[in-house]
């Protein structure tokens, strides 16, 4: 035989306010004191206009008009924004930070460099490098001088040589 479990069933019901009392703590007494009550209906109320919905339908009922789609025809009542440049910017930092990232991993930066960190970096190592080529090609050339100067000198001294002897000849 099974054994079954009542249960008993409580009704609970629930009440709200449109208001919430505010308190404040009397210093002297240190007592919390009633102070105001705000009327919560009204401040959801007060910012139904920034609910998504709402702001899609003012996009799709043309409440708001975008500057690029229709620059010769806006209303003077309608609500107006420039998008047309917001997207390529948006575009543009997102393809720059994904060029940071690959410049952290390749040069082994830290992961928490911002991407303004990470170009200024990338510049300091770039004026270096430049730098050391620089030095390297002076080197090179100096070296190439010098050789020249000691194969003139070479030519010089064979040259002289031939005049001699073609001088003893004569």
């Amino acid at each position: 035989m099974k054994k079954t479990k009542t249960i008993k069933k409580i009704n609970i019901m629930q009440t709200f306010t449109r208001s919430k009392k505010c308190y404040e703590l009397d210093s002297k007494t240190g007592k919390l004191e009633q102070i105001d009550s705000i009327d919560l209906q009204e401040m959801v109320n007060s910012s139904a206009d920034c609910e998504l919905s709402k702001l899609y339908e003012k996009f799709t009922t043309g409440e708001v008009v975008s500057i690029n789609k229709y620059k010769d025809l806006l209303p003077s009542e309608k609500i107006i924004f420039d998008d047309t440049n917001d997207k390529d910017e948006l575009n543009n930092l997102a393809e720059l930070i994904k060029i940071s990232d690959k410049y952290k991993k390749e040069l082994k930066l830290s992961d928490n460099l911002s991407p303004d960190k990470v170009f200024e970096e990338v510049q300091r190592r770039s004026k270096d490098l430049n730098k050391e080529i620089k030095n390297k090609i002076d080197i090179m050339n100096a070296k190439k001088l010098l050789k020249k100067e000691q194969l003139e000198k070479k030519e010089l001294k064979k040259i002289q040589k031939e005049k001699i002897k073609h001088e003893k000849e004569i």
